[in-house]
């Protein structure tokens, strides 16, 4: 791209910033440039990384049932130290997850504010990412968690099979 802010995060060397940086920015952006969804048309955005495939657990019907709400898999505790994320303790995977069109809007101030936290992060030494940061974020009130989501394919730093 060469929108400004994704060639100056382009520079870290770090690639865990690099991805999750993007990430972010691109599904804010995303999210952003469809406030006004067409509900009539859409009723839900599904999100999937790019090394999963859906598996045979998936279940469409699970996700579409659920109006006005945030369709994810169950959260899980961090990886990480407190200090490191700033206190944030559980994630939600980001592998595959599905909302609401309605939610287009609150999506996009959400993602907003998961970038400014994400950068706030890294200025003070530490480290967040886009998991920690759904789950951070995220109103519960508006969240489902699904015990399978029906997701499988490799994690990103070690290859590792993984089914969801």
């Amino acid at each position: 791209s060469h929108h400004q802010d994704f060639q100056n995060i382009q520079k870290s060397t770090n690639h865990d910033v690099v991805k999750n940086a993007l990430e972010m920015l691109m599904l804010g952006a995303f999210w952003s440039g469809n406030k006004e969804t067409n509900t009539e048309k859409y009723n839900r955005v599904f999100k999937l990384s790019g090394r999963y495939t859906l598996s045979s657990m998936f279940d469409e019907a699970e996700h579409m049932k659920h109006k006005g709400k945030v369709v994810i898999g169950k959260r899980r505790f961090s990886q990480f130290s407190m200090e490191i994320t700033g206190g944030i303790n559980k994630q939600y995977m980001s592998r595959l997850y599905s909302v609401d069109a309605s939610l287009a809007e609150y999506m996009a101030e959400t993602f907003g504010s998961m970038i400014q936290h994400f950068f706030d992060r890294l200025s003070n030494k530490g480290y967040v990412d886009t998991e920690h940061l759904l789950y951070h974020h995220l109103d519960p009130v508006k969240v489902v968690e699904l015990p399978i989501i029906g997701v499988e394919g490799q994690l990103a730093p070690n290859g590792n099979k993984v089914e969801d």
